[in-house]
């Protein structure tokens, strides 16, 4: 039996480039190029704001919209809010509401919350202070969320949660239950 000679000639070139494709699995590198300068002189003028705490506050302005479009029932509501936020972690802020809904008709009020971002789920605690102009009634609530964030800084997000007082969640159209898209801006 004779082979072919091409089949038993050694073909370098097909060789290098199967131990170079192999090698791709286990081998790392790190090209830091000019830009490695600049970087290094970036983290020496971040390392004076820690010396300050002051220094990691950052403004956020919002938005958070709220909607039940049922055909037997329909509501909107739109909440503006601004915030200090303090190491991407920690927000303290104040917002408005004007809401509208087939049933109560026009509310407004505003609201404080405090926010802990975790990763890109965050925990948020609010005290909504309503009011509904149909029963010319005031109403407030402790409104505890859980959200989730589209990115690291929040430009989108959507949290859900449950509201504690039972008057709220009479005049509220989800009852209990409280959900929101917000927008950064």
């Amino acid at each position: 039996m004779r082979l072919n000679k091409n089949l038993m000639r050694f073909h370098f070139k097909g060789f290098a480039i199967f131990v170079a494709s192999m090698a791709t699995v286990s081998c790392f590198g790190q090209y830091e190029g000019l830009d490695s300068l600049e970087n290094k002189e970036t983290t020496k003028s971040e390392d004076l704001y820690t010396e300050n705490p002051l220094h990691k506050l950052s403004l956020f302005k919002a938005v958070e919209i709220s909607t039940l479009p049922i055909q037997t029932y329909s509501s909107f509501s739109i909440d503006p809010q601004i915030a200090y936020w303090w190491d991407k972690r920690f927000m303290l802020g104040v917002g408005s509401q004007i809401g509208l809904s087939q049933k109560f008709g026009l509310s407004t009020g505003g609201f404080g919350f405090g926010r802990v971002n975790i990763n890109r789920i965050f925990l948020q605690g609010e005290y909504r202070l309503l009011y509904v102009s149909s029963a010319k009634k005031w109403v407030r609530s402790p409104i505890f969320l859980i959200g989730y964030m589209a990115d690291e800084r929040m430009n989108q997000w959507i949290s859900v949660g449950i509201a504690q007082n039972p008057n709220f969640q009479q005049y509220s159209p989800y009852g209990f239950f409280v959900y929101r898209i917000g927008f950064k801006f």
